[in-house]
């Protein structure tokens, strides 16, 4: 009955306490001698100062520091088109992981977030730090050199890229380097050497040695930053556009949020998301420059939505580029034109992407698969996607529009071609259902 007045008690006794032992230090330090004293004020000076230095270090910006970004191991880099800005201290990172050098470690993918001059970018290694060091000790081996060596004297001497160094850059230098490079044919070479951005001389239109070495080198590590000059954003691919890059950091348009954060927003939003998904997915395969770019891996995340509701696709390193118009020269009359995509029933562990019958024919509804099966539809295998982009829909959807058949047969046809033959239904759908046409008496 008592508590309240027992929690006061305990409450002056405690500042008692304090009090007393406050008290108790306050007369030891004074009856030290003049000495002590100085030499206790010195040290507490002393961590402060340190605490301060080591919290400037902490919050500094590192993309002024040549080591940090890389750039001292150019030309093994993706370039130094972006460098000037960077040491001029024009950009800087947002993100409190990314700010703080200690939290480096919870970064394993070294994405960061950040702004040049006022515009909100996105900043990338590209790859793990493990990686690139095992690239780095690769080359330190091929120039017969311990491990830990300067790359960026000894790459030149290195025997994976004499070819490139002593000879023109050609196709089979980058063949099977990565998946764009998958099945690359000279008109692809030709497109990426007329829109590399990285030159050591832009205004030129001659390759020097570094030039050769660097985008060799970028292909060995990930084909991102070659797949977002070749295919640009400028020329309407839907890709974050390509700002520059310094020695190991790519710098790119930040295009938004992920898919992933919509799942559940309203439904006519989900439609319009769904639609330019599958826009995107059909642009790919076919487009007016005759390359059909096929993702070999897809998930939701891949995807991101501007301010605007813009989608675009922002992971490239998995894609196989396939020119139309090689095909087109080399075919065998005989041969069939149409790689058909087959729905296999799995969870974590799925097939591995056919690319060897994608490079081998003409056209594919592979992309459409991929984006039916792992973004729209139930089977999606993204726990932050349970259910699909489209996990609930209307009744006017599913009774008048048919939807939940189109997407079935979008993700596993009962007809052959059939998912070729309901795609520009499915899209034809969607950009109703968007518009809020929910009802349809009339077939399609």
């Amino acid at each position: 009955m008592n508590r309240p007045q027992d929690g006061l008690r305990q409450r002056h006794k405690n500042k008692s306490i304090i009090e007393s032992a406050i008290s108790s230090t306050s007369k030891k330090f004074q009856s030290l001698s003049l000495k002590t004293k100085c030499l206790f004020v010195l040290l507490a000076f002393s961590l402060l100062v340190a605490y301060i230095i080591m919290l400037w270090h902490q919050v500094s910006n590192r993309l002024r520091e040549f080591t940090y970004i890389q750039a001292d191991t150019c030309p093994a880099c993706y370039g130094s088109s972006i460098c000037l800005p960077l040491f001029r201290g024009d950009a800087h990172f947002t993100g409190t992981l990314s700010r703080i050098r200690s939290f480096d470690y919870l970064n394993s993918k070294n994405f960061h977030y950040g702004k040049l001059n006022g515009k909100d970018v996105v900043l990338k290694k590209l790859v793990a730090d493990d990686v690139l060091k095992d690239l780095d000790d690769k080359i330190c081996r091929s120039a017969r050199r311990i491990p830990g060596c300067d790359v960026a004297r000894v790459v030149v001497k290195a025997d994976l890229v004499s070819q490139v160094r002593q000879h023109e850059l050609q196709v089979d230098h980058l063949r099977g380097v990565n998946d764009m490079f998958y099945c690359p044919s000279r008109r692809l070479f030709d497109r990426l050497l007329k829109h590399y951005l990285e030159k050591y001389t832009y205004e030129t239109t001659f390759f020097y040695a570094v030039d050769k070495i660097q985008i060799l080198i970028t292909a060995m590590i990930s084909s991102e930053p070659l797949m977002l000059q070749t295919f640009p954003a400028s020329a309407g691919w839907p890709f974050p556009s390509y700002i520059g890059a310094c020695g190991r950091f790519v710098l790119l348009e930040n295009c938004g949020e992920s898919l992933q954060n919509f799942h559940q927003a309203p439904l006519q939003k989900r439609y319009d998301l769904a639609y330019q998904v599958m826009k995107i997915a059909n642009f790919l395969t076919e487009n007016p420059s005759n390359f059909s770019l096929y993702w070999t891996s897809l998930k939701p995340s891949d995807f991101v939505v501007d301010q605007n509701g813009h989608v675009k696709f922002v992971d490239l390193k998995n894609i196989v580029v396939v020119d139309r118009e090689e095909y087109n020269e080399v075919a065998n009359t005989g041969k069939p034109k149409i790689f058909e995509a087959m729905f296999t029933e799995c969870e974590n562990v799925c097939p591995p992407t056919p690319t060897m019958e994608l490079c081998n024919h003409l056209s594919s509804d592979w992309n459409i698969y991929l984006a039916c099966r792992y973004v729209l539809s139930e089977h999606a295998t993204d726990p932050a996607m349970k259910g699909g982009l489209l996990h609930d829909m209307s009744r006017g959807a599913l009774d008048d529009w048919d939807m939940r058949f189109l997407i079935k047969e979008c993700t596993s046809p009962t007809t052959k071609g059939g998912r070729v033959k309901s795609i520009h239904r499915l899209l034809h759908t969607l950009d109703s259902l968007r518009n809020g046409k929910e009802q349809h008496p009339v077939n399609i």
